[in-house]
């Protein structure tokens, strides 16, 4: 089955190149992008009009917390007294299925909202809130690499796991829901190394290596945690080395944050081929610290932008450029910059700029509109505008694989 939408286009290109065409039709077959064209090449079927939009690629969250959507705006001055005193007491409400069904509802329904196509998201260390989050993916039609999270050390007693329990049940899960769906994928999430034993970490490594699945985890975000860590995992020389003695570094592992690497963990990081998420607006409310944006490129790590709900405040991924551009006094980060960052640039990260993260032939028809005023061809000013002064009630229409799964009827 064929659609035609006629639009205006804006893709990216590369880091620094983006490429705009006014007035176009694009024509979807089944979920892929059959052509891109300034003429009907099918009289027979209805033009779908948003001409009074810009189409995006769908956008790309590399990191959130679904089940963190409650407490967005909860101060407190940094990462660990976050943690203990929102956090922690939040998730352990999800092992009550009736709290975590409302709570995956309306997060999912505000993601969809948000014109983001493709999340990675973190679950709670129960089952049945990792079910949940699943089945809401699911339901709202998204693509999503989605985990159980795993903790066995140094947590709060309602949150601590066992540790054969905590393995057991994420092989469990991967084994019934990776690629159950062929727009979801599962991602083992080994919080981060203060709240996971070494066994716990090296034995999951050692799986995901064997059964080339995503990881998840968190890096060097803040500087009391990385204290915390050097003094637990005395005998590593770093933050990344626990990672890389446990194998946890794969070109399918997503390390958000990494604010405090040095350069020796950012050639580890480099070497393994694993990705980097930079998560702007959560790093600013808990006042972490700034990433290190330039010595990243000069790397040469994948990265791209997360949201981090619920330390981020929004879902909407055209804010977490705006950050990006804000929070970096060294860098002179441009639009085409922060828009390729949740766009292809996260598709790459992914290891999916094949199949995702720009409109081209071929691609899975992933398309994010967005009302705007198109009196310009000047990419500079509409991407700016975009992420500048544009707001999560500009999203007209989300398609994904084809399918709308989302339509604003109030614009």
């Amino acid at each position: 089955m064929k659609k035609i939408i006629f639009t205006n286009l804006l893709n990216p290109v590369s880091w620094d190149k983006a490429e705009y065409q006014a007035q176009v039709f694009i024509t979807i077959e089944e979920n892929r992008i059959l052509s891109i064209s300034k003429d009907v090449k099918d009289n027979s079927i209805t033009v779908d009009d948003m001409s009074d939009c810009v189409c995006y690629p769908g956008f790309i969250d590399l990191h959130t917390h679904i089940y963190q959507y409650n407490i967005r705006g909860s101060y407190k001055s940094h990462l660990l007294e976050w943690l203990n005193t929102f956090t922690f007491p939040e998730e352990r409400k999800t092992s009550e299925s009736d709290y975590s069904n409302f709570l995956a509802a309306i997060a999912f329904d505000d993601l969809v909202k948000s014109g983001t196509s493709t999340a990675c998201i973190y679950s709670t260390i129960f089952k049945n809130a990792f079910e949940t989050a699943f089945n809401q993916a699911e339901k709202k039609g998204i693509r999503a690499i989605i985990g159980k999270v795993m903790m066995d050390v140094n947590s709060p007693e309602y949150l601590t796991e066992n540790t054969e329990q905590s393995i057991n049940d994420s092989i469990e899960l991967f084994n019934k829901y990776n690629k159950l769906n062929p727009l979801l994928e599962y991602c083992f999430t080994p919080r981060f190394a203060l709240s996971c034993s070494f066994n716990l970490m090296q034995r999951t490594g050692i799986f995901v290596k064997n059964n080339s699945s995503y990881i998840q985890t968190h890096i060097s975000e803040n500087k009391d945690e990385i204290e915390s860590v050097k003094k637990y995992f005395s005998n590593s020389t770093s933050y990344t080395d626990i990672y890389a003695q446990a194998d946890l570094l794969t070109p399918k592992t997503l390390l958000a944050h990494a604010i405090h690497l040095n350069n020796t963990e950012l050639s580890i990081i480099r070497k393994a081929r694993s990705s980097i998420v930079h998560c702007p607006d959560s790093n600013f409310f808990l006042k972490s610290g700034e990433f290190p944006l330039d010595r990243i490129i000069n790397h040469q790590i994948p990265f791209g932008l997360g949201s981090d709900v619920g330390a981020g405040t929004t879902f909407y991924m055209p804010y977490h450029a705006r950050m990006m551009i804000y929070r970096q006094n060294k860098y002179q980060v441009s639009p085409f910059n922060a828009f390729y960052s949740f766009t292809l640039g996260a598709a790459e990260a992914l290891r999916k700029a094949n199949i995702i993260g720009s409109i081209k032939p071929l691609k899975y028809a992933d398309m994010t509109f967005i009302k705007q005023e198109t009196d310009t061809n000047d990419m500079e000013t509409i991407l700016s505008k975009l992420i500048f002064t544009s707001t999560q009630n500009d999203v007209k229409k989300l398609i994904v694989n084809g399918l709308e799964v989302y339509k604003n009827i109030e614009i």
